[in-house]
């Protein structure tokens, strides 16, 4: 072994995950390297400019609600740079029956809305008389349709979940897709009374905020990655052996390929990546990961001029919309030009519309034509018939496309089988560390304090 070739500490990948475990490392003086293939550190994080505005092919926004979240933003020097914007105060709209319906992030806003008849709202008061609790074997749609009737279930949180998830309700593991809610159940019999007695979660709901930075999200992989150093990009790992005790790793640079060794390897790819990494050295770890299912997402970002309606200018004033249409391949789509007073536009509204998920899986072998096609005829529907305006599909104006086949980790039951085997495997060797949003909650908060809270 050459030892300039050497660390304590490899990270293969250089998206948010492997910069967070490495921001750990540092931060615990630890030596480390981290590899990535790409030619710049950002992970699945794309942000794009458009005229005097961003758009995100990745996440759009962060919860501002870690501690961790914020060091790094300090240590990247991006504190001048942060956008935010009140998540109590920001609009959302569901597009049911033809309409834009507007909701809340307060549950009981929502309740109040037109998404619900009279009878289901009724039904979601009588919420704190249901008696029996969930199992972690249900689905999320189970678990709503028991505590808060189908209609809630249906109209509500088949929605959400496809926007945050991509996912199916009848397919989703309610104890770990929405953990939080579910533990609410088992603590105080009753979510809705959980959501009034726990008082820390009251504090937490009144101050949270949505945040960006100026140059979009990428922007906090790009200088974090400056303030880490110890990083090696066109480098990809082809192969993981074990040799006395460390790992030897084969990596492409450029043209060339040289072996490096570590003690510990810190895998933050997605799971169908450590999958066939790790096969070499542990195949039933190799085969729980390929097992774990990603829908596929089409993002398509595009501008329609303000002037095609005049009368509904207040409705782009928001986050954007779900949809709750179940004939649609669209899920929802992204107001990009309104999430931040900062990107607005003078004459566009800018959007990211996204389609497919998991009750769409064949977008996966669809091409980029027809795909855009089916996002744009839909979206010429939806404004068509919510904002009663006639526009054509040359008003859709396509600023640029992208599919990704496997986006989003679905958490359902063979996930459980599958994370099961994985932290069996992981506790008889601790030198191999995975991380990324197929280990402990799909988003970046999450993927982040569960790094935080791991012992290195």
């Amino acid at each position: 072994m050459n030892k300039a070739n050497y660390k304590k500490n490899i990270v293969i990948g250089a998206g948010i995950a492997g910069l967070s475990f490495a921001y750990k490392l540092k931060n615990s003086q630890e030596d480390f390297w981290i590899f990535e293939k790409e030619a710049q550190a950002r992970g699945t994080w794309q942000s794009h400019k458009y005229k005097s505005s961003i758009f995100e092919f990745g996440p759009n926004t962060i919860i501002d609600k870690s501690d961790a979240l914020r060091e790094m933003i300090k240590s990247a020097g991006l504190e001048e740079e942060v956008l935010s914007s009140s998540l109590k105060e920001s609009k959302r709209y569901f597009y049911r029956n033809n309409q834009l319906i507007e909701i809340s992030s307060n549950p009981f806003k929502l309740i109040a809305s037109k998404i619900l008849s009279l009878k289901a709202k009724l039904r979601i008061l009588f919420e704190p008389f249901v008696k029996s609790k969930s199992t972690d074997k249900e689905s999320v749609y189970d678990f709503f349709a028991r505590r808060f009737g189908k209609e809630c279930a249906e109209n509500i949180m088949g929605p959400a979940l496809q926007g945050v998830w991509g996912g199916d309700i009848k397919q989703l593991n309610m104890s770990v897709t929405l953990s939080h809610l579910y533990q609410l159940e088992q603590k105080y019999s009753s979510v809705i009374k959980g959501l009034i007695f726990s008082k820390k979660e009251r504090k937490k709901s009144k101050r949270l905020q949505t945040i960006s930075f100026r140059n979009g999200l990428e922007d906090l992989c790009t200088k974090l990655a400056g303030y880490l150093g110890n990083l090696k990009l066109n480098s990809e790992l082809l192969s993981i052996e074990k040799e006395d005790g460390l790992y030897k790793l084969k990596i492409r640079e450029g043209n060339n390929q040289e072996f490096y060794y570590c003690t510990n390897l810190i895998l933050a790819c997605p799971a169908f990546a450590a999958g066939r990494l790790v096969e070499s050295i542990n195949l039933n770890l190799a085969k729980a990961l390929m097992n774990i299912f990603y829908a596929p997402i089409f993002l398509i970002a595009y501008s329609i001029k303000k002037d095609l309606d005049k009368n509904h200018q207040d409705i782009f004033d928001a986050f954007g919309f779900l949809n709750a249409t179940k004939a649609h391949f669209t899920l929802g789509t992204i107001f990009a030009s309104s999430l931040y007073k900062e990107r607005a536009l003078d004459d566009e509204h800018l959007m990211v519309g996204f389609i497919g998920g998991s009750k769409n899986s064949q977008i996966a072998d669809f091409d980029t034509k027809d795909l855009t096609a089916i996002a744009l005829n839909e979206a010429k529907e939806i404004f068509d018939n919510a904002l009663e305006i006639n526009t054509e599909l040359e008003d859709f104006i396509v600023i640029n496309t992208k599919l990704i086949k496997q986006a989003i980790p679905q958490y359902n039951d063979n996930y459980l089988i599958a994370k099961n085997i994985i932290d069996q495997e992981l506790e008889k060797d601790s030198s191999l560390i995975l991380v990324g949003n197929y280990m402990n909650g799909v988003s970046i908060v999450d993927t982040i304090e569960h790094i935080h809270k791991l012992d290195i």
